[in-house]
């Protein structure tokens, strides 16, 4: 569903976080910590194992949508292009909503681990429709609601269905699991 910035972040109980793909927007750290201050910029790929992807690792950071961060999603096609955003409620832990965030990237699909750019707003720009309520509930885990901009600049959203997320905050995190046919088909 279609939605205004100013509608997606105006409700004052829930916290904001952006997750983008640096690889597209080398100077993100930079405008974040420049511009919106909550940024805490968290590098999703992390540990030992990921040392050498520091660089190109997927991010993520709380953000208040400062009017600088609007006026960038709106004038920069390739900034809004190349991240996504999500709600949820402030009494939700941030180390919660991060873990969940690193547990997305890879998912099981049909018994194959597989990672998963679940902060491409292509990806659900096209294949938004297709996925299950099961799966968005899984995805969402404990954000009640994804945000991402179409070809035509347009934010378009999906809130989740669930009554509670921050039930779901501690739920386990590991491996997470999707079934949906746009899931099967791309492994």
């Amino acid at each position: 569903m279609e939605v205004s910035l100013e509608n997606f972040f105006q409700d004052g109980g829930h916290s904001y976080w952006i997750v983008a793909d640096p690889v597209r927007v080398p100077d993100i750290r930079t405008f974040l910590y420049q511009h919106e201050p909550k940024a805490d910029v968290i590098t999703l790929l992390n540990g030992p194992a990921f040392e050498h992807l520091n660089e190109v690792s997927p991010i993520a950071s709380p953000v208040e949508a400062t009017v600088a961060l609007k006026a960038r999603l709106i004038e920069d096609e390739v900034f809004s292009s190349s991240c996504i955003f999500l709600k949820a409620k402030t009494q939700i832990e941030n180390d919660q909503l991060t873990e969940h965030l690193r547990a997305l990237l890879t998912v099981v699909v049909e018994e194959y681990p597989t990672y998963f750019r679940y902060y491409s707003s292509t990806f659900w720009h096209m294949h938004s429709s297709d996925i299950s309520k099961r799966d968005l509930d899984t995805i969402l885990g404990p954000f009640s609601a994804i945000a991402w901009f179409d070809t035509t600049s347009s934010l378009l959203s999906i809130t989740s269905t669930k009554r509670d997320n921050t039930e779901n905050a501690k739920a386990a995190l590991s491996p997470l699991r999707l079934h949906s046919q746009v899931f099967t088909e791309l492994v």
